[in-house]
């Protein structure tokens, strides 16, 4: 692309760095990296280098300003293993998901109460461009992209008026 202010790092992050496993299905357009799927298909794996956040964090030069992940339930590994680190991304994006969590043995309260351990604040997109600021523990969610951030008043500059803050998320 023509981005000159946006590095893509073609890795996979993962709580060390080496290699990870992903599997390619026949019948369906996703890779898993940890758990194996049945009634995708014929099953293909591929490994593929992976990096701990630490070494992301320092590849990129100590900054990242936006981090966008999506590990199928691998994110409590993942964001721990960016360590204190993490309190220096102003703003991550990533997919929550209650039975992706799960499969990993963990629940969304756990991930939660370790993002907020970091000083993070931790939105859902709301209607009409609103983010619903998520309090306690107690979230539900199924495939939803949620939004942490370090500084909230930062993520409302940047944004321009696209959004506004409105109250907690309601448990669905």
């Amino acid at each position: 692309n023509a981005l000159k202010n946006v590095t893509a790092l073609q890795v996979a992050a993962s709580k060390a760095d080496g290699t990870i496993d992903f599997w390619e299905y026949s019948r369906a357009s996703t890779l898993n990296g940890r758990f194996r799927r049945h009634g995708c298909g014929t099953a293909t794996g591929r490994r593929v280098k992976s990096l701990s956040g630490k070494t992301i964090f320092e590849i990129s030069n100590g900054r990242i300003d936006l981090l966008k992940i999506d590990t199928e339930g691998l994110e409590l590994e993942v964001f721990s293993s960016f360590g204190s680190v993490l309190r220096e991304i102003p703003c991550v994006i990533f997919e929550c998901s209650e039975a992706n969590y799960g499969r990993a043995g963990y629940t969304i309260g756990a991930l939660l109460t370790m993002l907020r351990g970091q000083q993070r604040h931790i939105y859902r997109l709301a209607s009409k461009g609103q983010l619903a600021q998520i309090e306690g523990v107690e979230y539900r969610a199924v495939n939803t992209e949620l939004i942490t951030v370090t500084d909230p008043n930062m993520l409302l500059r940047r944004l321009s008026g696209a959004f506004s803050i409105c109250g907690s998320a309601p448990t669905p």
